[in-house]
């Protein structure tokens, strides 16, 4: 299985960050396999993801960013 998939569906357009839970559903929903949580965490270990990531609010602007740090004191 590659990475491509995971990297696509652990972006939320909620902007909440994905769960372990989301990943097992996930795999059992498109592969048909059940894991236990643990070996969730296993897996994505094995494929260099972190379970701690930077959450990215989905309106999120770097534009808005850049010209608010432009902004003299």
């Amino acid at each position: 299985m590659g990475t491509k998939p995971l990297i696509d569906n652990s972006i939320k357009n909620s902007g909440d960050r994905l769960k372990a839970t989301d990943m097992a559903e996930y795999i059992n929903k498109e592969f048909g396999m059940k894991y236990s949580i643990q070996n969730i965490y296993l897996i994505l270990h094995k494929l260099n993801f972190s379970w701690i990531s930077p959450s990215r609010h989905p309106k999120q602007s770097q534009e808005i960013q850049d010209n608010f740090k432009k902004i003299p004191n």
